[in-house]
């Protein structure tokens, strides 16, 4: 099964996982939070990456079905960096 992420687009910061608010729970800057929706040919119901990002740092993780809750962190220019930098195993922490 292959499953491809979409572009990040912003979401409501009260949506975020439990893992990405505790991990940044105390961290000062202005957070946004943003999401990639799974496809394997059409959109994979309860499957998402959450990107969460403040001045070129960002978490990330899997939401859904066989999520472990683990954020990977990375730097990155944007979310859209950060979700490139994962899905091609590029994290630098």
């Amino acid at each position: 099964m292959t499953i491809t992420y979409g572009a990040p687009a912003q979401i409501d910061i009260t949506n975020i996982d439990a893992n990405l608010a505790a991990d940044i729970n105390g961290e000062t800057g202005t957070w946004t939070l943003h999401e990639a929706q799974a496809y394997k040919g059409d959109y994979v119901h309860d499957h998402t990456l959450q990107i969460v990002y403040c001045s070129g740092r960002a978490g990330i993780v899997l939401c859904g079905n066989g999520s472990s809750g683990h954020t990977s962190w990375t730097d990155c220019n944007d979310p859209a960096d950060a979700l490139h930098r994962y899905l091609n195993d590029e994290m630098c922490n």
